[in-house]
Parts: C-alpha cells; sequence; structure tokens
C-alpha cells in the first residue's frame, strides 16, 4: 500500500515505450527496468527517492543497485537473468541447498518412526517448495534435487 502510485510516477508522462521502463512490485521490494543505465539513474531514482521520502521511507544502499540484465541479480528467491536473448527465470541457489538440508534433518529425526510417516512428512516439506516456482526454469535444479533426497532416503 505504501508503494501505490510508483507506477504512476515512474511511467507517467514519460515516452515508455521509448525508454522501455517497466516496473514490478513484489511486497516491498520492486525492480525497475529501462533503455538506459542514464534514464535510470538521472531521471527515475530522483523520482523515486523524492516518492519514499514523503512517506518517510529510503532506498537502501547496499540492496538499490543497477545492473544490466545480462549480469543478472536476485529478486526475493530467484535469479534472473537474460540468456541468448531468452529471460531466465531460476530459484536461487541458497534456497535449493536450504532444502537440501531441510530434508536432511528431516531425515535423521525420521528413523525411529514408520517408513510411510516419514515419506508422509518429508512429501509436505518437498510439496511445499515444489509448487513455488513451478513458472520458472526448475529442470536442472529439480534433477539434482532428485538425485540427492534419493541417496538420503535410500540411507
Amino acid at each position: 500500500m505504501t508503494l501505490d502510485g510508483l507506477q504512476d510516477l515512474v511511467i507517467k508522462g514519460r515516452n515508455k515505450k521509448c525508454r522501455k521502463l517497466n516496473i514490478i512490485r513484489y511486497a516491498d521490494d520492486f525492480i525497475i527496468t529501462g533503455a538506459t543505465e542514464n534514464i535510470l539513474l538521472k531521471e527515475i531514482k530522483p523520482d523515486v527517492e523524492r516518492f519514499l521520502a514523503e512517506r518517510g521511507l529510503t532506498l537502501s544502499e547496499e540492496e538499490t543497485k543497477l545492473t544490466n540484465i545480462n549480469a543478472g541479480f536476485d529478486f526475493p528467491g530467484f535469479t534472473v537473468q537474460k540468456f541468448n536473448q531468452k529471460l531466465i527465470i531460476k530459484p536461487v541457489k541458497k534456497k535449493t541447498s536450504q532444502l537440501v538440508d531441510k530434508v536432511r534433518h528431516c531425515l535423521t529425526q525420521s528413523h525411529s518412526i514408520p517408513f510411510y510417516a516419514m515419506l508422509g512428512k518429508l512429501n509436505t516439506t518437498l510439496r511445499g517448495w515444489a509448487y513455488a516456482p513451478h513458472k520458472v526454469v526448475v529442470k536442472d535444479i529439480m534433477a539434482y534435487l532428485d538425485i540427492n533426497i534419493f541417496k538420503q532416503v535410500a540411507r
């Protein structure tokens, strides 16, 4: 609710198509894309800082960065990067390793319970993780998780 109106501020009165201006919001995070670095630094950033200052907020210097889409960036839980004219969105690698650790912990805590009960606990963890990134590129990550989790369950 605090960021309502930010999109109008960024795009209104500017040639959106020529400057390739877009804004993506997720909770209290946002991405603003533009055709050139100059447009973003000289025009958009001061307007956004003014918009936030009116609401008693500031841009975080450590979280605010200007990057080329080809270099990629992380946006809540996902890595966004452009490869050969295609936009690729993948889950962050840190989240994958956290899932493997969570499964390992679940399996070590489940030595004394029946196999079907352990699988039930494991399925709830895996199902929740699998539904979240289902609209992004996860083939390689899911193959890695499949092999890793199978080895852990087989022990």
